[in-house]
């Protein structure tokens, strides 16, 4: 745990099991992660620091993001194969695959989004040069072109998605009410980033 404020840290143990590459707090309070290795979603209750385990993905669902939507659905980006959208109310998943096909999504494909105030998930992809774009409202699932080797992503003071390059030459910039990529910077080297939390 970190406090923001002072960046103090301190250790808190879990009892049953949660494991996450990443984790999402949703309204209800509660933490909900993924793990590419054991394919479940797992549950963390931050009032008694109690973790279970509360849907299996299946064994060709592999994600390591785990992502709150407008409609406080969970959205469980691909990382190869399928996505699953999970519904923490009900407790039911729906997978959902490529938009172009409907096939299996590529191997490291899609690792993290962010949420634009359009209620709009926007992923780039790792390798490829489609962004994945998932409606939170309606959960249509589309592509955008333009996209480039690009992980990790934020959303700026202005509404913006930013996302930091992994093998491309550049950085770039999705603006969500136009649907439109700009590449900015330059890059090189075998140097890979990842982007943190806005200032």
């Amino acid at each position: 745990l970190i406090d923001p404020e002072t960046l103090e840290t301190e250790t808190q143990a879990i009892s049953g099991v949660f494991r996450a590459s990443s984790a999402a707090r949703h309204p209800n309070g509660k933490i909900y992660g993924v793990s590419s290795d054991e394919r479940e979603i797992y549950e963390l209750d931050p009032e008694t620091w109690e973790g279970k385990s509360i849907y299996a993905l299946g064994s060709n669902n592999r994600s390591v993001t785990a992502m709150v939507g407008a409609s406080e659905k969970l959205y469980i980006l691909p990382l190869g194969d399928y996505g699953t959208i999970y519904d923490i109310k009900t407790g039911v998943g729906v997978t959902f695959a490529e938009p172009s096909d409907g096939s299996a999504f590529p191997a490291s494909s899609f690792y993290k989004g962010a949420l634009a105030p359009n209620g709009c998930i926007y992923v780039q992809g790792r390798i490829g040069s489609n962004i994945l774009k998932i409606n939170t409202y309606t959960d249509e699932i589309s592509y955008l072109s333009g996209g480039a080797s690009r992980i990790g992503a934020n959303v700026g003071h202005n509404g913006k998605v930013y996302n930091s390059p992994y093998g491309a030459s550049t950085a770039s910039v999705l603006d969500p009410d136009t649907d439109t990529l700009t590449s900015f910077g330059s890059f090189s080297g075998s140097l890979r980033y990842q982007l943190g939390p806005p200032c």
